[in-house]
């Protein structure tokens, strides 16, 4: 029942869920940016750019979207 939702656990695990959002679309849309931007103006050489895109992956940010959106449900399959 709608009433008996604890309300700040559950705006507790809404903010975790948008966090780990937020977290997943950095990896998909801005690191692969920062990385090519830091290779054009050579402050890193090519070799290290991929060393970097390889040691933390964007699809990692595809998990981290679909983990949270995930978890939303699940907690709201709790409560309602």
């Amino acid at each position: 029942m709608l009433a008996t939702i604890p309300t700040g656990q559950f705006i507790g695990s809404t903010v975790e869920h948008v966090f780990f959002s937020l977290g997943g679309l950095y990896l998909i849309l801005l690191w692969p940016r920062q990385v090519e931007r830091q290779v054009a103006t050579a402050k890193i050489t090519r070799e290290q750019g991929d060393a970097k895109l390889k040691r933390v992956r964007p699809w990692i940010g595809w998990f981290l979207i679909a983990w949270s959106i995930f978890g939303f449900i699940s907690d709201c399959s709790l409560y309602f």
